[in-house]
């Protein structure tokens, strides 16, 4: 009986394991808006780019994984702006460390279920004030010196009176 006993315990610790796996999944969606709306953005984990942005809000499906996601931003007039986007541990990773033990763990973090991301991140893009200064530079009246073979033009200065 205690031999039966211990397989079915056996049993049940393998069947369990890998619980976020099974509960959470190896990816998931994550939205990404920006104001002002409409930025072209990559994510990137590690410096690899896992997905492209032509236009936000959109939503994108990446892998999970323990590492963070780097959002990085551009819109015609505006600098640049990068965000983060966390990883952290998965609550389902919890039930194996109560149930499913070492080999749950394990095969959770090795197919990235035990992570999760924040399901959105909004970029905030500050104006390109240098951009603004540039076309207003452009758009001002220009104002030449004569040249060398251009006459110049005199005016009388009057006699003094005295």
């Amino acid at each position: 009986m205690a031999i039966r006993m211990g397989f079915a315990v056996a049993l049940v610790a393998l069947g369990t394991a890998g619980c976020s796996t099974i509960v959470e999944g190896t990816s998931q969606d994550i939205l990404i808006s920006s104001y002002p709306t409409g930025a072209n953005c990559q994510v990137e984990r590690n410096g690899n780019v896992v997905a492209n942005v032509p236009k936000t809000p959109q939503t994108v499906h990446v892998e999970k994984s323990n590492t963070d996601l780097v959002v990085r931003c551009n819109k015609e007039g505006y600098r640049e702006t990068t965000g983060i986007v966390n990883s952290e541990i998965a609550a389902a990773t919890f039930g194996n460390v109560l149930i499913g033990g070492l080999v749950g763990v394990a095969i959770d973090a090795a197919s990235g279920a035990n992570a999760k991301y924040d399901s959105s991140i909004s970029v905030s893009l500050d104006k390109d004030d240098s951009a603004e200064v540039a076309t207003q530079a452009e758009d001002a009246p220009v104002t030449s010196e004569p040249s060398a073979n251009e006459p110049i033009k005199m005016e009388p200065i009057p006699d003094p009176v005295s």
